[in-house]
């Protein structure tokens, strides 16, 4: 159900397992946090807070101020056809403007919003698992995550 869906969602434990290995999450408070993503060339954090709660319908993340990005996040639940349960859709924008050279980066935007809707994609897909299932699948402890060269980093499917 949509108000099952939404607890689920404003649980700050759940969201952190459905946004691994994108995002780590640090709660800062009830309506502020904190997601360290992993890039390339090292990380980027960006606080947040909570704009908009309408309870079994929206949760709205808005990135504050001082950060190098403007990110607004909309989770939404509502009935799905045929009275065969919820949709929850995920909305997620970013804005590159406030970045040095964000500007410039504007034309080259297409190949930028490749990886935050990849990453969108595998956040719906975790968070459709942890609500049907319970849990998120992961392959910790399958053989072939195993670290390569003791580097850390496994393989990724």
């Amino acid at each position: 159900s949509a108000s099952e869906l939404f607890t689920l969602w404003r649980n700050p434990g759940n969201l952190e397992k459905i946004r691994l290995p994108f995002e780590q999450l640090t709660v800062l408070g009830s309506d502020h946090v904190r997601w360290t993503m992993k890039l390339p060339a090292g990380s980027l954090e960006i606080e947040a807070l909570l704009v908009e709660e309408r309870p079994n319908e929206l949760v709205h993340w808005r990135s504050t101020s001082a950060g190098p990005l403007q990110v607004d996040e909309r989770m939404r639940f509502k009935p799905a056809p045929q009275d065969r349960g919820t949709e929850a859709t995920l909305d997620y924008e970013v804005d590159f403007s406030r970045m040095p050279a964000g500007e410039l980066l504007r034309p080259l935007s297409s190949f930028f919003h490749r990886a935050p809707q990849s990453a969108v994609k595998k956040v719906l897909e975790n968070f459709k698992s942890l609500a049907e299932t319970g849990e998120v699948p992961t392959l910790k402890r399958n053989p072939s995550a195993r670290a390569i060269n003791g580097n850390g980093k496994g393989d990724w499917i």
